[in-house]
């Protein structure tokens, strides 16, 4: 293995597992609140998916198509990632949507999304919010005119699970 293949999966498997550190965090916040609202079964399904929440990272062909590209972390803090990184990394980019039913390219009509599932994107993107420094609700503005173009209940149910996120983790 090349230095520069062996700096970038060191930098791909850290990235990924201090993300999945924020999601379990807020994720154990949101399921607390949950079993406090006497939603049992709702707790259990999000603990569920957050602590499987991007598992697909680790396999062989994604883990390794990402790490080409572990170095260029701007395109993770850009809420414009599509429009940002290369069409080589887009593939693999793709193809993590592809696998994993929390990221809104997973569905062709939007509104199919499960409550738990609109739960985890939520959990997913404050958790990138809070890695690298960002504001989640100006990058939720800037993906829904730019990128997604939500039907507006689905937005506002968005904006105020992502609200709710920003509060329990005060």
């Amino acid at each position: 293995m090349s230095d520069t293949l062996q700096k970038n999966c060191t930098a791909q498997m850290n990235d990924t597992l201090i993300h999945r550190s924020f999601v379990l965090e807020i994720g154990n916040k949101v399921v607390l609140h949950l079993l406090e609202k006497r939603k049992v079964e709702y707790a259990r399904i999000l603990a569920e998916r957050v602590a499987s929440h991007d598992l697909s990272k680790f396999t062989k062909n994604e883990f390794y198509g990402m790490a080409k590209f572990a170095d260029d972390v701007a395109a993770l803090k850009d809420p414009n990632v599509t429009k940002v990184a290369s069409d080589e990394k887009m593939v693999y980019i793709r193809k993590h949507y592809e696998v994993n039913d929390h990221h809104p390219e997973f569905y062709k009509d939007i509104t199919e999304m499960e409550e738990a599932a609109m739960m985890e994107l939520a959990i997913d993107w404050y958790a990138r919010s809070k890695q690298y420094g960002t504001d989640v609700l100006e990058c939720l503005e800037i993906r829904q005119a730019n990128r997604f173009h939500f039907p507006q209940p689905f937005y506002a149910m968005l904006q105020k699970t992502l609200q709710l996120l920003i509060y329990l983790d005060q």
